[in-house]
């Protein structure tokens, strides 16, 4: 707009001189030459005739009439030639004239169709093109493009110089005013953006271009500018940067490494995932070749799919989906990547842009996930087999041990030769018998699945039961077994049957691997929260390197040749049963000075209450003295002729008792539906059907079956959970102890069963 006011609207486009319908210099001094040339001429011829007609009068013989009528003649011929020189000169002028007056009518013409043109012009612009006064204070010319722009008629700015001024933004005023004290100065330019207020009451954003319009000579005749509305440009800008902001905002917080190269490879954005990723800063990573990150072994094919990408926009790289492929690291490590690569433009200008991410803890987390997977298969096959074993090897020794047991307790006169030999079988069993159902402890603390009840229970009663269960063992290798010696009046926190194993498995090891007439004792002390349970003995005792082998799992250390039972893995289940129980063993021992067994477990807040005992140690019930013989009916589902045939053995010395057989699961069914027995004993394997399925099939009849207790070879805990879960009264482990059966089986017959 104007530098300062503005005045009235020209009827001529600014800058064009209406002399311009006049004759022009050129033409002015162009006339006064042919006047002076024609002025000349005549002095000349006049002066010529004059003299000439005078001089050759007088040469002449002439009288004096003849005299006169010569110069009456020369006077006439003078007007004469003075009258054809002025008419020349006026035909010529006016043949100019008419000539000058044609071109000036042209010019008029041209004028007049420039004009329309330029106000067509303007009338045409969204741009307010202005021009005023050199200086600055009378308009030259308004575009009509004030309406649209402004919101007012260009009227409104020539009636009211203040006006354009008034509409410019507070904050932009007086730079506006500076910018045009600026233009005024020789050889002035000026671009300015700035804000006015629109007629609809919204402020817009103007660039406005102005300059310095010169005469040929060099003199300022006016100035002129033209002011656009840049709003909607202004907020692109705006939107765009903001937009530029809030992916830099994503690409700078992006977890992935984001890398953009151009079309040579050189790095033009480098965020701070990747500086993380490749330990280098992202300003010294600007401007250099994308192969610094690349192993140098792959320079040329990872060049080349570049390079091909950046002309096709082909490739089968997307994350997650390609194959390995591996950076570097600045400090050199090479590690594991995967990426995904995009483009933008062409040739020269192409842009391509790699998201990758680290996959190195991914890979580990994989490799650590497939060999754990591999693990817990392995532990599933290991504890299949075991179970499997345990079960193939529990069913013969129940044939074993149960006929040993059977001879034994015949009442058939047998040999004392015999009676040794079976006695072999039957110890040898239930060595066996130990050694499977501590390989399964092992393999239950090693997947996890031991169960561990902990209970208070009495330091000093435990230690007692433990000594007077070892006596027996002391007896047979002529050991002396001495207990504590003072009460030491405290409670730990343990598994009852857990800690009863791990002292009788200590102790059990003191007698065996002693002398004829050593001696094994135990001393209990407490030492602030903690037990200590000390067992020494003077035995064997052990050397240094087999103290470094001591919990290797079926290493007796050299001692299986002596003639003493063990499975070498008493002292390892040990160990492991202290650890879940937060308890700790230590052993000491010289060669031929004998060993001693350290344990300690946690003690329990506060002493017992006065008689209180632990949780007893569990022993073969028995019927009550005087009952009445047991009687009824017990269905045996079995598919093995040989244990039909113990059971069978042991159930005969009650003649009121019925054995009947079902060698399946579906005639155990039929049968116990059929016969409704007081006791069924079922095996868990059959040949049709699974134990668990005949419980859910005996429990889904409608009404309540009889007691059923599982009698199976297998020992796994979650077999047994499982069977009791699906109504098992109680799951029984084979071999049997005979004992303990026939107690059971007793009291089972005896009464009746709770809700029967």
């Amino acid at each position: 707009m104007p530098l300062l006011h503005t005045g009235s609207v020209a009827a001529a486009p600014p800058n064009v001189d209406s002399s311009a319908m006049r004759l022009s210099d050129a033409e002015r001094w162009s006339a006064w030459r042919v006047a002076l040339a024609w002025t000349i001429g005549y002095l000349v011829i006049a002066g010529a005739w004059v003299v000439g007609s005078s001089t050759l009068l007088s040469k002449l013989p002439l009288t004096r009439e003849q005299l006169a009528a010569a110069e009456a003649i020369k006077g006439l011929g003078f007007v004469v030639v003075t009258a054809v020189m002025m008419l020349a000169v006026l035909v010529r002028t006016r043949l100019g004239l008419m000539g000058q007056s044609v071109r000036l009518r042209q010019q008029a013409e041209e004028f007049a169709l420039s004009v329309a043109r330029w106000r067509l012009l303007m009338a045409n612009l969204s741009e307010v093109a202005w021009f005023a006064s050199p200086d600055g204070r009378e308009v030259l010319y308004v575009s009509p493009a004030t309406q649209q722009v402004y919101g007012r008629p260009a009227q409104d700015f020539l009636d009211d110089p203040d006006l354009w001024l008034a509409v410019v933004h507070p904050d932009d005023r007086q730079r506006l005013v500076d910018s045009a004290v600026a233009l005024t100065r020789p050889g002035g330019l000026r671009s300015i953006e700035y804000r006015i207020r629109h007629a609809d009451g919204s402020w817009r954003w103007l660039r406005d271009r102005s300059s310095v319009l010169t005469s040929p000579g060099g003199d300022v005749i006016a100035f002129g500018g033209v002011a656009e509305d840049i709003t909607a440009t202004k907020q692109s800008r705006q939107e765009l940067k903001a937009r530029e902001l809030q992916l830099v905002g994503i690409v700078e917080t992006a977890m992935d490494a984001i890398i953009t190269v151009d079309a040579r490879q050189r790095i033009v954005v480098f965020n701070q995932a990747a500086a993380g990723i490749f330990r280098i800063a992202a300003a010294d990573a600007i401007g250099t070749p994308l192969s610094r990150f690349i192993p140098r072994r792959l320079h040329e094919r990872h060049a080349g799919h570049v390079d091909g990408f950046a002309k096709t926009g082909e490739t089968n790289r997307r994350m997650g989906t390609m194959h390995v492929l591996n950076g570097v690291r600045a400090d050199g490590e090479e590690f594991p990547i995967e990426a995904a690569i995009s483009r933008f433009g062409d040739g020269a200008d192409a842009l391509m842009t790699v998201v990758l991410r680290d996959v190195s803890d991914a890979r580990r987390a994989a490799a650590a996930l497939e060999a754990q997977r591999a693990a817990e298969a392995a532990s599933r096959a290991k504890t299949e087999f075991l179970s499997r074993m345990s079960h193939e090897l529990r069913t013969p020794l129940n044939a074993v041990l149960g006929f040993a047991q059977l001879l034994q307790g015949s009442g058939e006169p047998l040999t004392e030769r015999q009676r040794v030999q079976i006695d072999h079988i039957r110890l040898a069993g239930w060595h066996l018998l130990a050694l499977i159902s501590d390989v399964l402890d092992v393999s239950r603390i090693e997947a996890g699945g031991l169960q561990i009840t902990a209970a208070v229970l009495d330091a000093d009663a435990t230690a007692t039961d433990a000594i007077e269960l070892s006596r027996s063992l002391a007896e047979q290798h002529g050991v002396r077994l001495l207990g504590p010696a003072a009460a030491v009046g405290c409670a730990i926190h343990a598994d009852a049957t857990r800690w009863r194993q791990i002292l009788l498995n200590v102790l059990s090891n003191a007698i065996k691997y002693n002398r004829p007439g050593g001696e094994v004792a135990m001393h209990l002390a407490r030492h602030g929260d903690r037990l200590a349970v000390r067992v020494a003995d003077t035995g064997l005792g052990m050397s240094h390197d087999q103290l470094g082998r001591l919990y290797e799992p079926f290493n007796r250390l050299g001692r299986q040749h002596g003639g003493i039972e063990g499975t070498g893995i008493g002292l390892t289940l040990t160990r492991e049963l202290l650890l879940i129980m937060n308890g700790t063993i230590e052993v000491q021992s010289r060669v031929g000075e004998g060993t001693t067994v350290t344990l300690t477990m946690p003690v329990a807040a506060g002493m017992m209450a006065a008689g209180e005992r632990p949780p007893a140690r569990p022993t073969v019930a028995a019927a009550p003295h005087g009952a009445s013989m047991p009687s009824g009916t017990v269905l045996y589902v079995e598919d093995n002729v040989v244990n039909v045939l113990i059971v069978e053995q042991l159930l005969s010395r009650w003649p009121q008792v019925t054995l009947v057989q079902a060698d399946d699961g579906a005639s155990g069914i039929a049968l116990a539906q059929r016969l409704q027995p007081d006791l069924i004993l079922l095996d868990m394997r059959l040949p049709d059907m699974s134990g668990l399925d005949v419980l859910r099939r005996l429990h889904a009849e409608g009404r309540r079956p009889p007691p059923v207790v599982a009698l199976s070879a297998s020992a796994m805990p979650d077999e047994v959970a499982a069977a009791r879960a699906a109504g098992a009264l109680d799951y029984w482990t084979k071999p049997l102890d005979f004992d303990r059966f026939s107690s059971q089986v007793a009291q089972l017959l005896a009464a009746p069963v709770a809700g029967r």
